[in-house]
């Protein structure tokens, strides 16, 4: 059963991005925003809970599918160095690359939710362009304000 406090998040997230059918996100843990999907697990221990957060950034594309891990794996490594425990993987399932980031769930509130969706969203827009190897508009740069404002 969740918790008091990701019930409280979740239904506050709702409300603030209009998401009539609160009950329908925290009984599936799926949203998504502009058509990006997000699933939304709540983990931890009863006296440590956490939001882990994944985003469907897309399938690799077939013809620079070695290119690109690779870039992922270098981001990877400004990634697990930073303040933000997060990382990008692969779904064993759907083969889609997934971009993940936790956050204490006493730290986390509706409106900052909204924001590290929404910057995901622009992230998973930038990449799905150019796989974020083409250009240095469309590179992940964890020293950017959007790298630094991504905190739930």
């Amino acid at each position: 059963m969740a918790s008091e406090n990701y019930v409280r998040l979740i239904k506050g997230f709702c409300e603030l991005v209009k998401i009539e059918d609160a009950d329908t996100v925290l009984e599936q843990g799926s949203v998504a925003v502009n058509g990006i999907s997000f699933s939304l697990v709540l983990v931890g221990t009863i006296d440590h809970q956490e939001l882990l957060v994944y985003c469907d950034f897309g399938p690799l594309p077939q013809d620079r599918e070695n290119d690109v891990c690779r870039r992922l794996l270098e981001i990877n490594v400004f990634l697990s160095s930073g303040t933000l425990p997060a990382a990008f993987t692969l779904n064993p399932e759907s083969a889609h690359v997934l971009f993940s980031f936790r956050t204490p769930l006493e730290q986390a509130d509706a409106e900052t939710l909204a924001n590290s969706l929404q910057l995901c969203v622009e992230q998973a827009e930038n990449w799905r362009s150019g796989y974020f190897l083409d250009s240095a508009d469309g590179n992940w740069d964890l020293s950017s304000e959007v790298g630094a404002r991504l905190t739930v």
